[in-house]
């Protein structure tokens, strides 16, 4: 079942901002999106708009799709909550756009005994588990996935949640307690309450770095460190307007 008709896609126009950084970005998504965002974002400041278009917009048919005003579509899924982290994506891709000089780059990242720590690692390293372990206790979680980067060789904390493909582990369950996580069909959110999450806007000199293989996580010199951010920064999507109007055409939508 979808989560909105293609009738429903105007459900509320809102702008989240970062306003120390002079940094909003429009959203237009269902309720849903909006309850999530507001549960989920730490840091962020939200408030209701209506606007002629918007940075980042959710429609739908069978499938759920987050479309871009800048790159078009992103990416689409049935699931609210797979839909929901192309959502955090798309605003991520928004960030980059909109600040100067900075790189989205793949990796995590964790505050230890006043140490900022970059953590890198292959596709399903177990970073996301590797954050949670280290976060639950007295460690803040600065990021699981996705990381800023300035030419200051600075990160930006962007107050996203962490994000863990199911199952999960037991051991992460009683860790944690069920109520911290939020559980779609491949994926589940956890809580930022309950790991000490960094709030969205700080910009935070790096400490040191680590490579996590085979769950162990070792440190690496930071010339090395610096090679990684570089290597893994993530390109701006190209733009897919063509077949995004395509689906348009079909489903009626409209995401003004």
């Amino acid at each position: 079942m979808a989560l909105i008709k293609k009738d429903d896609t105007v459900d509320g126009g809102h702008i989240i901002s970062l306003p120390e950084h002079g940094l909003d970005v429009s959203l237009k998504c269902p309720a849903e999106f909006r309850l999530l965002a507001s549960k989920l974002l730490i840091g962020w400041s939200f408030q209701t708009a209506t606007l002629q278009e918007y940075d980042v917009s959710v429609v739908s048919d069978q499938k759920n799709s987050v479309v871009s005003k800048r790159y078009g579509l992103i990416g689409r899924h049935k699931d609210i909550l797979s839909t929901f982290n192309v959502f955090l994506n798309a605003i991520a891709y928004e960030v980059i756009a909109k600040l100067e000089k900075c790189l989205l780059v793949h990796a995590a990242a964790y505050k230890k005994n006043d140490e900022h720590i970059v953590v890198f690692g292959n596709k399903k390293a177990g970073k996301s588990t590797f954050i949670v372990d280290q976060c639950s206790s007295a460690s803040e979680c600065i990021s699981d996935d996705l990381v800023v980067w300035d030419n200051e060789c600075r990160i930006l904390s962007l107050g996203f949640p962490v994000r863990l493909r199911r199952p999960i582990s037991d051991t992460l369950v009683a860790q944690l307690g069920k109520q911290s996580f939020l559980a779609g069909s491949s994926l589940a959110f956890v809580n930022p309450k309950s790991l000490n999450q960094v709030r969205a806007g700080k910009w935070i000199d790096i400490s040191s770095f680590q490579f996590l293989e085979q769950h162990i996580a070792k440190s690496i010199a930071k010339e090395a460190g610096y090679y990684q951010l570089a290597s893994r920064t993530i390109p701006q999507p190209k733009p897919r307007w063509l077949s995004f109007d395509k689906k348009r055409q079909k489903y009626g939508w409209s995401i003004l």
